[in-house]
């Protein structure tokens, strides 16, 4: 039964793993605005946003995707270190 849990955390952490690593490649290397910007505001409010308020955006989805890469890390290595142990006080 462990085995089954530590497996479906480890997807759900992967997934958000993946997601994160994904949107801060987007924002660092790219040079693209967080997703949340055309989700809240849509591209044409987006576009005409000053460059200090979009700045700001930009540092917080990173300080916060940077946050869930290494939480997600973090559950992934207690999973397979504790959980598949059999170590029940990490479940």
């Amino acid at each position: 039964m462990l085995k089954i849990g530590a497996v479906v955390l480890t997807i759900s952490a992967g997934f958000n793993l993946l997601l994160a690593a994904a949107i801060l490649v987007a924002i660092i290397c790219l040079g693209k605005n967080p997703p949340i910007l055309y989700v809240s505001l849509g591209q044409a409010e987006t576009a005409h946003l000053p460059e200090h308020v979009l700045a700001t955006f930009k540092s917080l989805a990173i300080y916060f995707n940077s946050a869930v890469v290494t939480s997600c890390l973090l559950s992934i290595f207690v999973i397979w270190a504790a959980l598949s142990q059999g170590q029940r006080w990490a479940f």
